[in-house]
């Protein structure tokens, strides 16, 4: 059973706990449940925020990812026009770190034992003081979903300081320096390593986890160096000996094609896919396909779903053409269309009735002279 952590008590709560609920031990250890469950729960939303690059299985999120390992997080919920911490120069604090010191086993104080600003703001949401090996973070409640993202870049950046403050580092460093000396690094390795303690470091860490909306330089050379001599250095016992683990790297994303997708969709309308379900070939997945498609008439109607998913996968592979490729494709497409109507032309003539030859017309006969009954009779005597 693990021991209890009284520091996660107030004074008078390490006396009583809570009369009739709950020992001083017992609230102390239900209170780091509770508190581990909220850090896990805030960690997997900050991992979703960030470049997959910057996370702990990540090339540029080892040391931050080994950072992330037991830490203890308070969070100030600030509104519009609430208090908030302040550096001397009047800057805000977004996130701060206080390692271990000596002298300093619980809250923090300074040399004239005043709590710090974060402690401070900390009071007027009746959240306890800073510890020792804690980080301090400001969300803003009165922006927008761009302020989560803001929240993970700053939580990376002070999990790399913690990772930085943690003894395994400065006998990582010294071993660095021993292995430069027998030839087997380089001065640039304990270069890379030393910068990790820096601000300037975790800076980066940070911009680049938020994705780098502004585009600034990152070293990431630097970065994915020293997270591969971590994984040099920190061998499976001195992970034991240290206390803490190095990360698994990520594997790349693998691209799913259109079977696997079928296979799944066979699986789930099975009522999940069965202990060994798994189709080897196309044959196994048709007569699974058959089972589901009780509708289908023929064993014709059931091959053609498959060939079409088949060509449809391979269609799914081609690469788009090459500008070439398209304008030789209209070309021909032209030409086609132009012989075609050149067919259509030439039938139509062919069909098309010829004219009769032209005959010369016949000579009209006057029409003969006719008697009214109402001309008089004299003028026949005329004729």
């Amino acid at each position: 059973m693990a021991e209890p952590d009284l520091t996660l008590l107030t004074e008078q709560e390490r006396q009583e706990g809570i009369p009739g609920l709950f020992t001083p031990d017992e609230l102390a250890l239900a209170r780091a449940a509770s508190s581990m469950f909220a850090d896990q729960e805030m960690m997997a939303d900050v991992y979703n925020r960030v470049d997959p690059d910057y996370r702990p299985g990540g090339k540029y999120g080892t040391l931050s990812g080994m950072g992330a390992q037991d830490a203890r997080f308070k969070t100030y919920m600030a509104g519009k026009g609430d208090p908030v911490a302040t550096t001397g120069e009047d800057q805000i604090l977004l996130g701060a770190y206080f390692p271990p010191q000596e002298g300093y086993d619980e809250v923090i104080r300074d040399e004239r034992g005043s709590l710090p600003p974060e402690s401070q703001v900390l009071a007027t949401q009746g959240t306890e003081p800073m510890r020792v090996d804690e980080i301090y973070m400001l969300q803003r409640t009165d922006r927008g979903p761009e302020e989560q993202t803001r929240v993970a870049g700053t939580l990376m950046h002070e999990m790399v300081h913690r990772a930085a403050a943690q003894p395994f580092y400065k006998d990582m460093i010294e071993w660095a320096e021993g292995q430069v000396k027998q030839g087997n690094l380089s001065p640039s390795d304990v270069d890379a390593l030393r910068m990790g303690q820096t601000e300037r470091y975790a800076d980066k860490v940070g911009i680049g986890a938020r994705g780098n909306p502004e585009g600034r330089y990152i070293p990431t050379r630097d970065l994915e160096r020293i997270g591969e001599l971590i994984r040099e250095f920190m061998t499976p016992e001195r992970q034991e000996m240290y206390g803490v683990r190095v990360p698994v790297e990520s594997e790349p994303p693998i691209e799913k094609g259109i079977m696997d997708y079928v296979r799944s969709a066979v699986g789930l309308a099975k009522g999940g896919p069965p202990k060994g379900f798994m189709p080897t070939d196309q044959m196994d997945l048709f007569m699974d396909i058959l089972e589901l498609l009780p509708a289908a008439k023929s064993l014709k109607f059931a091959k053609k779903g498959i060939e079409s998913i088949s060509k449809g996968r391979k269609a799914a592979k081609k690469k788009p053409p090459t500008k070439e490729q398209v304008r030789e494709k209209i070309r021909k497409m032209y030409e086609a269309e132009g012989k075609e109507l050149d067919k259509s032309v030439a039938k139509l003539n062919k069909n098309r009735k010829k004219p009769k030859k032209k005959t010369k017309d016949k000579p009209v006969p006057p029409e003969p002279r006719r008697f009214d009954d109402y001309e008089n009779p004299k003028d026949r005597n005329l004729r």
